[in-house]
């Protein structure tokens, strides 16, 4: 259903709508409007606990103002919000002589090292016996995500495990659905709201295999449907980058950190297949 207001920014919407909310929904809007690069940058929970109510009530307020939830209402109001350029060097490399590339990358990494802060280390380890122990292993990624999901397949594959991914949409959705008792399907989704990704998880829940989903939304639909959700973190300020500059960095380290994980496994379980060899090889019967 189409709102009468839907071309206007979401700070008109907010503005002109304030005499109309809740005492709850009015301080929510209140809060965006003093400071909105700080809610661009927060997640509804965070939003929520700033004002001091609960995230229901910023989800209700969002689509009081006309939109489906806070993603939505988030994006639009990142439309108004423009990044503050950023000129000169880090503190911490003041003084330092590099060129303007060599700062860019520092800055495009800065905080990047935290993306698996949130994984704890016994669900890592119950995530690499998946994949070590999987009979297949199905990586799926689609639009921003396609070229990681494609790199982590590669990288699987190239230590042995029998890994694949699929670009049309419809063949992920197939592989998903016919995944078997031994299947893994790895669904790389940021935000957890592609309809597509969505809808490969959807088949890989009715399958008899897993679901992994590596994931910043852990209460968006796909993450709802998995065996395992793995929370990567995005580095502060970088849902804007996202959205202007389409930004992965910490999910294909995340990925990374995985297939390194995978290779120490595989290491060490083929030189305990070694030692065993050799004391079979020397009992006495």
């Amino acid at each position: 259903m189409k709102h009468s207001g839907d071309h206007l920014p979401a700070t008109t919407r907010m503005s002109s709508a304030l005499a109309t909310l809740l005492p709850s929904e009015a301080k929510v809007v209140r809060e965006v409007l003093d400071d909105a690069s700080a809610a661009v940058d927060s997640t509804a929970q965070q939003l929520a606990d700033r004002v001091g109510v609960a995230r229901s009530t910023v989800v209700r307020t969002c689509r009081k103002l006309g939109y489906e939830g806070y993603p939505q209402f988030r994006v639009a109001l990142a439309r108004e919000t423009p990044a503050e350029p950023r000129t000169g060097l880090d503190s911490e490399h003041e003084g330092e002589s590099m060129s303007a590339c060599s700062a860019e990358a520092r800055r495009l990494t800065s905080g990047v090292e935290r993306a698996m802060d949130a994984v704890p280390e016994d669900q890592a380890e119950r995530v690499l016996d998946l994949l070590c122990g999987a009979d297949s292993v199905l990586v799926a990624g689609n639009g921003q995500s396609a070229p990681t999901a494609l790199d982590f397949a590669f990288r699987l594959m190239s230590e042995g495990l029998r890994a694949s991914t699929l670009q049309d949409v419809f063949g992920q959705q197939i592989a998903a659905r016919q995944l078997g008792p031994g299947g893994l399907c790895f669904l790389i989704t940021p935000s957890g709201l592609n309809e597509l990704s969505v809808r490969v998880a959807e088949a890989a829940a009715r399958s008899e295999g897993t679901l992994v989903v590596m994931t910043s939304n852990t209460d968006s639909p796909a993450a709802k449907l998995a065996d395992d959700v793995l929370n990567i973190v995005p580095p502060l300020n970088m849902f804007q980058n996202e959205l202007e500059f389409v930004s992965r960095l910490h999910f294909a380290l995340s990925a990374e950190v995985l297939a390194r994980g995978v290779r120490a496994r595989l290491v060490r379980k083929a030189q305990r297949d070694q030692v065993l060899d050799v004391v079979t090889e020397n009992l006495v019967v």
